[in-house]
């Protein structure tokens, strides 16, 4: 989890907010709870189960099914992707797209945002090509500086 998350003030202008609070207001509001579960790198768990005791205890209107139905929404709407580990049968996860997660989230070194692979949730396949580049960028940055 996440130390802190930030949110932009452009969240409440959002097209895709629009969207999702169009169809309902508290999913629009679950999301920014949602982010506080996120790793450094905008990943976790997946699982309504295990977010509705983490991160949504207190809220009686927010129950599994909703949980579920909210993260199918935001998975539409292009905020996460939803995938699984393929070495862990059944476990589901779910991650913010990096580039969209790291221009908010400032507050993460940039040297830590290079290691992905730090993360206590699996990487999605498809995340593989932006952590490349930017620890090649990184290389790139070191060896520029020592010459």
């Amino acid at each position: 989890m996440t130390r802190k998350a930030y949110i932009s003030s452009a969240f409440s202008t959002d097209e895709q907010v629009a969207r999702v609070a169009h169809e309902s207001t508290l999913k629009a509001f679950m999301f920014l709870l949602l982010l506080t579960d996120l790793d450094d790198w905008g990943r976790g768990e997946a699982s309504a189960r295990s977010l509705k005791l983490r991160v949504y205890p207190a809220f009686e209107d927010v129950t599994e099914d909703v949980i579920e139905e909210a993260l199918q929404l935001y998975a539409e709407v292009g905020w996460i992707i939803l995938y699984e580990d393929t070495t862990k049968k059944g476990k589901r996860y779910m991650a913010v797209e990096p580039a969209k997660w790291y221009r908010y989230q400032t507050q993460v070194p940039i040297p830590k945002r290079t290691h992905a692979h730090d993360s206590r949730y699996p990487m999605p396949p498809q995340f593989a090509s932006f952590y490349e580049q930017s620890s090649e960028e990184e290389d790139d940055e070191g060896h520029e500086g020592g010459r």
